[in-house]
């Protein structure tokens, strides 16, 4: 189990614009390590943005991000580029290469990042695929696997270099009630097992209720609630209220084309 630090990644007056659209309004947030943490809100509120700009996908329009201590935002490319194997990315549609195996898919970031011999690369694959629950599918493409098989082997390419931190994108989307469940699960219990911090942008109010330690509520790009899930069942913030009282079915907002390229 890891050693944490009270937070693995502290956000502090935060604004970010698409053009002259200002997206996020002077955030501040802090992601305690070792939790798992859910940045909820309606579509269309700031969630893929501020998951954008920690990921220095886009540089914020003014603010601080620190993460394992350090600001980000004035890091150099070449610092960016060591810090990035300590950070783990499952996107929404998990991003597997179509034209490899799935061992082959989750031996991508070691072959890029270490020097690891062939044989250790592939104890290392099986390793990640029976920490997800797929043992033995490492020969299959893809196109051979369920949606949520895919999940979880994207997942397993996401922690091939042990990651400290890892972030999802809407984790459920595209998935059946039963699937979702289940990959709630396993994101719960490899937070709990590898000791990592886990931030989960979501507007899914049963998987929020499911996962998360902490929520982060976003509301028209402004930062209304930060607690645990608890009290913001019981948060008095309109929009909060709301979203608790009608649950959240609505699909994944519609993206922008920048947004569409995380």
């Amino acid at each position: 189990m890891r050693e944490h630090s009270e937070a693995a990644l502290r956000v502090r007056g935060l604004r970010s614009h698409y053009g002259d659209f200002e997206v996020l309004h002077e955030v501040d947030a802090t992601f305690a390590g070792g939790k798992i943490t859910v940045v909820a809100g309606r579509s269309g509120c700031g969630k893929t943005t501020l998951l954008r700009n920690v990921l220095r996908l886009i540089n914020p329009t003014s603010g601080t991000i620190e993460l394992f201590g350090r600001d980000i935002s004035e890091l150099e490319e070449d610092e960016l580029v060591k810090l990035r194997p300590r950070i783990g990315v499952l996107f929404q549609n998990g991003a597997l290469l179509q034209s490899l195996t799935v061992g082959a898919n989750i031996s991508v970031p070691l072959e890029q990042h270490t020097r690891l011999p062939a044989d250790v690369i592939e104890r290392i694959v099986l390793r990640k695929l029976q920490l997800v629950e797929l043992n033995g599918i490492e020969h299959l493409m893809p196109s051979e696997l369920s949606g949520g098989m895919r999940k979880r082997a994207a997942l397993a390419r996401t922690l091939a270099l042990d990651p400290e931190i890892v972030f999802f994108d809407e984790p459920s989307a595209g998935l059946d009630p039963v699937t979702a469940a289940s990959l709630d699960r396993l994101i719960v219990e490899l937070s709990r097992k590898l000791g990592i911090t886990v931030i989960v942008v979501t507007h899914e109010l049963t998987s929020i209720r499911r996962i998360a330690d902490r929520m982060l509520f976003l509301d028209a790009g402004r930062a209304v609630f930060e607690g645990t899930v608890e009290e913001a069942e019981m948060c008095p913030v309109e929009s909060v209220r709301q979203f608790f009282a009608q649950g959240s079915s609505e699909p994944p907002a519609r993206r922008s084309p920048d947004e569409a390229r995380m």
